[in-house]
Protein backbone atom coordinates (compact mmCIF):
# COMPACT_ATOMS: atom_id res chain seq x y z
CA UNK A 1 0.00 0.00 0.00
CA UNK A 2 1.68 3.10 -1.23
CA UNK A 3 -0.45 5.60 0.69
CA UNK A 4 -0.56 3.67 3.95
CA UNK A 5 -0.03 6.14 6.80
CA UNK A 6 0.57 3.47 9.45
CA UNK A 7 4.36 3.19 8.95
CA UNK A 8 4.59 6.99 9.15
CA UNK A 9 2.51 6.99 12.33
CA UNK A 10 4.90 4.45 13.88
CA UNK A 11 7.90 6.50 12.77
CA UNK A 12 6.53 9.77 14.17
CA UNK A 13 5.52 8.11 17.43
CA UNK A 14 8.94 6.50 17.92
CA UNK A 15 10.60 9.77 17.01
CA UNK A 16 8.57 11.72 19.56
CA UNK A 17 9.65 9.36 22.34
CA UNK A 18 13.26 9.14 21.11
CA UNK A 19 13.02 5.36 20.84
CA UNK A 20 15.96 3.22 19.75
CA UNK A 21 13.39 1.46 17.54
CA UNK A 22 13.08 4.50 15.27
CA UNK A 23 15.38 3.19 12.49
CA UNK A 24 13.31 -0.02 12.45
CA UNK A 25 9.81 1.48 12.19
CA UNK A 26 9.18 -0.06 8.76
CA UNK A 27 10.44 -3.49 9.91
CA UNK A 28 8.13 -3.36 12.90
CA UNK A 29 5.20 -2.50 10.65
CA UNK A 30 6.13 -5.26 8.17
CA UNK A 31 6.12 -7.88 10.94
CA UNK A 32 2.70 -6.72 12.14
CA UNK A 33 1.35 -7.00 8.60
CA UNK A 34 2.95 -10.41 8.01
CA UNK A 35 1.04 -11.90 10.95
CA UNK A 36 -2.08 -9.73 10.84
CA UNK A 37 -1.42 -8.10 14.20
CA UNK A 38 -2.45 -4.52 14.87
CA UNK A 39 0.80 -2.53 14.78
CA UNK A 40 -0.54 -0.38 17.61
CA UNK A 41 -0.61 -3.41 19.92
CA UNK A 42 3.06 -4.22 19.30
CA UNK A 43 4.14 -0.59 19.78
CA UNK A 44 1.92 -0.05 22.84
CA UNK A 45 3.23 -3.17 24.61
CA UNK A 46 6.80 -1.98 23.98
CA UNK A 47 5.85 1.42 25.39
CA UNK A 48 4.37 -0.10 28.55
CA UNK A 49 7.02 -2.77 29.10
CA UNK A 50 10.21 -0.85 28.32
CA UNK A 51 9.47 2.79 27.48
CA UNK A 52 9.85 1.86 23.79
CA UNK A 53 13.03 -0.13 24.42
CA UNK A 54 14.80 2.50 26.48
CA UNK A 55 14.57 0.25 29.55
CA UNK A 56 15.04 -3.25 28.16
CA UNK A 57 17.73 -5.76 29.09
CA UNK A 58 20.96 -4.79 27.33
CA UNK A 59 21.61 -6.71 24.12
CA UNK A 60 18.35 -8.66 24.39
CA UNK A 61 16.30 -6.84 21.72
CA UNK A 62 13.42 -7.63 24.12
CA UNK A 63 11.24 -4.56 24.55
CA UNK A 64 8.05 -6.54 25.21
CA UNK A 65 8.84 -8.18 28.53
CA UNK A 66 8.81 -11.67 27.02
CA UNK A 67 9.41 -14.16 29.84
CA UNK A 68 9.73 -11.27 32.29
CA UNK A 69 12.56 -9.91 30.16
CA UNK A 70 14.48 -13.20 30.07
CA UNK A 71 14.00 -13.82 26.33
CA UNK A 72 16.95 -12.72 24.25
CA UNK A 73 16.39 -12.13 20.56
CA UNK A 74 19.29 -12.05 18.08
CA UNK A 75 18.17 -8.89 16.27
CA UNK A 76 15.37 -6.34 16.05
CA UNK A 77 13.98 -8.14 13.01
CA UNK A 78 13.88 -11.46 14.85
CA UNK A 79 12.24 -9.75 17.82
CA UNK A 80 9.54 -8.08 15.69
CA UNK A 81 8.84 -11.33 13.86
CA UNK A 82 8.67 -13.44 17.02
CA UNK A 83 6.60 -10.90 18.95
CA UNK A 84 4.07 -10.56 16.11
CA UNK A 85 3.95 -14.33 15.57
CA UNK A 86 3.47 -15.01 19.29
CA UNK A 87 0.75 -12.38 19.66
CA UNK A 88 -1.05 -13.85 16.63
CA UNK A 89 -0.78 -17.54 17.52
CA UNK A 90 -0.95 -17.52 21.33
CA UNK A 91 -3.35 -14.63 21.87
CA UNK A 92 -5.34 -13.36 18.89
CA UNK A 93 -5.97 -16.81 17.39
CA UNK A 94 -7.14 -17.94 20.85
CA UNK A 95 -9.77 -15.19 20.95
CA UNK A 96 -7.72 -12.89 23.19
CA UNK A 97 -7.96 -9.70 21.16
CA UNK A 98 -8.17 -6.77 23.57
CA UNK A 99 -5.55 -5.70 26.11
CA UNK A 100 -8.00 -6.72 28.87
CA UNK A 101 -8.31 -10.22 27.40
CA UNK A 102 -4.57 -10.53 26.71
CA UNK A 103 -3.47 -9.33 30.17
CA UNK A 104 -4.23 -12.44 32.31
CA UNK A 105 -2.00 -14.57 30.08
CA UNK A 106 0.63 -11.95 29.14
CA UNK A 107 0.94 -10.04 32.41
CA UNK A 108 -0.83 -12.08 35.12
CA UNK A 109 0.41 -10.05 38.11
CA UNK A 110 -1.31 -6.99 36.67
CA UNK A 111 -4.74 -8.61 37.09
CA UNK A 112 -4.46 -8.59 40.89
CA UNK A 113 -3.38 -4.94 40.80
CA UNK A 114 -6.53 -3.80 39.01
CA UNK A 115 -5.26 -4.12 35.46
CA UNK A 116 -2.67 -1.35 35.01
CA UNK A 117 -1.03 -3.28 32.14
CA UNK A 118 -4.22 -3.35 30.07
CA UNK A 119 -4.94 0.30 30.87
CA UNK A 120 -1.43 1.25 29.79
CA UNK A 121 -1.59 -0.70 26.52
CA UNK A 122 -5.06 0.64 25.75
CA UNK A 123 -3.96 4.23 26.38
CA UNK A 124 -0.97 4.01 24.04
CA UNK A 125 -3.01 2.20 21.38
CA UNK A 126 -5.49 5.09 21.53
CA UNK A 127 -2.65 7.63 21.31
CA UNK A 128 -1.47 5.92 18.12
CA UNK A 129 -5.02 5.69 16.75
CA UNK A 130 -5.79 9.36 17.24
CA UNK A 131 -2.34 10.79 16.61
CA UNK A 132 -2.21 12.05 20.19
CA UNK A 133 1.56 12.26 20.37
Amino acid sequence: MENDARPVIIQKYLEKYDSPLLPYAQDLFNASEKYGVDYRLIVAIAQCESNLCKKSPSGSFNCWGFENGETKFLSWQQAFDQVAKTLKEKYLDQGLTTPEQIMPKYAPPSVEKGGPWAKCVTQFMEDLEYGDF
